[in-house]
């Protein structure tokens, strides 16, 4: 591209940081198909994360040159940028559809290039000062270390360790009762819960129905539990679990319910 948006953003970057990294993914900015290309590279920068901010500029012109960028497609595609977009498109009184779709609005292709690059001797001067500021806090942090290594001799150091273990000791005698208090009261709470467990079952228990005189009747040949008399024939072989033991039983009588 060789138009005059790019050369501003070109001579911008030079000036202030040299050292930027710059890809430029081109397209037509008016025209039947600008809006379709456009849209697309925006997508494509996207697809391989190829920056940390994304211009989209041309320079000045007619409305009509301008309408690429009131396109759905192109703003839409803004939209949804992952990538930070920075819109710079024609003049300052310009103020497209994508203008308003993107993250920020640079009145000039310039201004744009301004946004994103911090000039090297801003950088240069922080990088001084954050120096500055490393020497200072190191020097600071010797100083004490000087301090205390004068104020303790060995003595003083197996003292002041003793005294150090002792609280340490301390605390983890109190913290090892505080946690098997708190498991023996958790257990108990299990146990009780499974106190209640275990009588609930005991009430649902099959045996203490048996228990109660009622019997299980199971057709020998079908294994089926009988439910009905419906179910078995004259003479049929019959398995009853009692309580305590069974037996087995040829069916000699069949009767209704109201012959019982």
């Amino acid at each position: 591209p060789t138009g005059a948006a790019i050369r501003d953003i070109l001579r911008v970057l030079t000036r202030r940081n040299a050292g930027i990294n710059l890809i430029v993914l081109p397209a037509p900015v008016q025209g039947e198909t600008a809006a379709e290309i456009i849209a697309a590279q925006i997508r494509t920068a996207n697809s391989y994360t190829m920056a940390e901010v994304i211009i989209i500029t041309r320079g000045g012109g007619s409305l009509e040159d301008l309408l690429p960028f009131y396109d759905e497609s192109v703003v839409k595609a803004i939209a949804d940028s992952a990538i930070p977009v920075i819109s710079a498109i024609g003049h300052e009184i310009d103020i497209t559809l994508s203008d308003l779709a993107a993250d920020m609005r640079a009145p000039t292709p310039s201004a744009a290039a301004e946004m994103v690059t911090a000039s090297r001797v801003d950088l240069s001067r922080r990088v001084q000062e954050l120096k500055a500021l490393l020497l200072n806090l190191m020097s600071g942090r010797l100083e004490k270390i000087d301090l205390l290594i004068s104020q303790y001799s060995a003595e003083n150091l197996e003292h002041n360790f003793g005294i150090f273990f002792q609280s340490f000791w301390q605390k983890y005698d109190e913290i090892r009762e505080e946690l098997l208090l708190t498991v023996k009261n958790k257990m108990m709470q299990i146990k009780h819960r499974l106190e209640l467990i275990k009588g609930e079952l005991a009430g649902h228990s099959p045996l203490d129905t048996l228990k109660r005189g009622y019997a299980v009747v199971v057709h020998r040949h079908t294994g089926e539990v009988l439910l009905s008399a419906e179910k078995v024939k004259y003479d049929d072989e019959l398995k009853i679990r009692l309580y305590k033991g069974g037996l087995t039983a040829g069916v000699k009588e069949i009767m209704p319910d109201e012959e019982l």
